[in-house]
Order: C-alpha cells, then sequence, then structure tokens
C-alpha cells in the first residue's frame, strides 16, 4: 500500500486531525498489519457532527469472531466474493471505508529476483480505495479496529503487473460508498463498470522488498525506468478534500 501519513507507533483510539497528521512521520511503505489511515462517516468514528473523519485503522480485518493474530490472513477481500463470505458480508453492507493512498506497489518476477514498480495516479491525486472495517477486542479488552483493501480485476493497462488491482473509488462515489443505507450490490456493480483511473507505473528500488525501509526513497525511480502511463495523461482536476 502507498504512503502512510501518521506515526505507527499512534494509538488505535486516536483519531488525528489533518494538521496533527501532517506533522508526522509518513512512511512510503506499508505491510500486512500496519495501522493504516481510514476515512470513515464521522460519527462511526466518534464525532457527534455529519460528514467524514480520519483515523487509523489496522491493515488485515478481524471479525469479532477471530482472533487478533489471524489479521494477516484478510487484508485483502475480492470484490466477487465479498457479499457471501462471513469474514467480510456484515462489513461490506453496514461498514465501509475509504483508504486514501498514494499508490500501490506490485512486483515482476525476473531471473535477478523480484522488480517492485510503483502504480499511482498519471494525474498526481490521491486515490481512494474501497475499504471495509469491523470492530472487535483484544483479549485484554482494548478497542481494535481493522480493515480490509477490496480487489478486482485489474485495469487492463496493468494487469502485465498483476490480475488484480486495489478498486478505486472516485470522488464523485465518496459519498456513497460511506454511506451505509446505499445498495451495495449496485454500487459495486458500477465500481467495475466505470471508467478506468489513469494510472503511471515506475520501476523503483528493490528497497521496497524489505519492510524495514520506509522512507521517500522508495518511490525513486530506478535509473533506466521510465514511467509507462496507462492512458493519455489529463489536466489534474481539482483535488477534493478527502475528510
Amino acid at each position: 500500500m502507498g504512503a502512510n501519513p501518521f506515526d505507527p507507533t499512534a494509538a488505535d483510539e486516536q483519531s488525528p486531525s489533518e494538521a496533527e497528521s501532517l506533522e508526522r512521520k509518513r512512511r512510503f511503505a506499508l505491510a500486512p498489519t500496519d495501522p493504516v489511515p481510514a476515512v470513515l462517516p464521522a460519527t462511526d468514528a466518534g464525532a457527534e457532527a455529519a460528514g467524514r473523519q480520519l483515523t487509523l485503522l489496522g491493515w488485515g480485518l478481524v471479525p469479532p469472531w477471530a482472533a487478533p493474530s489471524t489479521a494477516a490472513q484478510r487484508i485483502n477481500a475480492r470484490v466477487e466474493t465479498v457479499l457471501d463470505k462471513p469474514s467480510f458480508r456484515r462489513a461490506v453492507r453496514r461498514q465501509r471505508c475509504l483508504l486514501p493512498a498514494d499508490g500501490w506497489y506490485e512486483w515482476v518476477r525476473t531471473p535477478e529476483g523480484r522488480r517492485p514498480h510503483l502504480v499511482r495516479p498519471a494525474d498526481g491525486g490521491l486515490l481512494a480505495f474501497a475499504g471495509i472495517y469491523e470492530r472487535a477486542r483484544r483479549p485484554d479488552g482494548s478497542r481494535l479496529r481493522t480493515c480490509s483493501v477490496l480487489t478486482g480485476p485489474a485495469p487492463v493497462a496493468v494487469e502485465w503487473l498483476h490480475e488484480r488491482a486495489p478498486l478505486l473509488v472516485p470522488v464523485e462515489r465518496w459519498d456513497d460508498w460511506l454511506d451505509p443505507d446505499v445498495d451495495v450490490e449496485a454500487l459495486l456493480t458500477d465500481l467495475l463498470d466505470g471508467p478506468p483511473r489513469a494510472l503511471d507505473v515506475t520501476e523503483v528500488s528493490t528497497a521496497v522488498n524489505s519492510v524495514r525501509n520506509t522512507g521517500p526513497e522508495l518511490l525513486e525511480p530506478v535509473a533506466s525506468a521510465e514511467p509507462v502511463t496507462s492512458a493519455e495523461s489529463v489536466p489534474p482536476p481539482e483535488q477534493a478534500a478527502l475528510w
């Protein structure tokens, strides 16, 4: 997953403001079970006002009946089965979130090893992954909030990297995705059938292959790499406020 604007040691009860988050150290690679930024309906995140709330969720969904140690088993949820799987079906209907990211990494296997590539918007904007979340309790009684990224078939232009990709929510559907009363089956169909986002793919340093490396140098292209654009770039639209 892409960059996390939060300190990874922050407690999951915290819901830092946008200004506070910008003062904390960013991470440019996230691993399963890491805290990740998420946008929830404000009322669900503990605020009284309507709107959106930025918070942290553990990456790897833990249903209330599952052990917290199983989180890494559910980092992704396939859009084709998310409505039926016991682990996900409640969350996708009532507890959906947006997971903001600069991009995501995919790997190409070569005789020399795994070569990482960074996929990000061609217009330089922000991505919003379709996410679902759950609430549970740790054995000590403390609160645990976790999430999964919905994935679907990769857009044709980037399927050479991987056959699957995060399901992206365009800005005009953010409110719908966060609305628990929306017909989610119809919404998923609309997202899958919608026009693909123009994406750039750039080969980056193999430093990404180690979870210990999280600095901005991970975004630097390798010396011989040129960005591959999935569609003709267009002037970047005005960036809407995600939270």
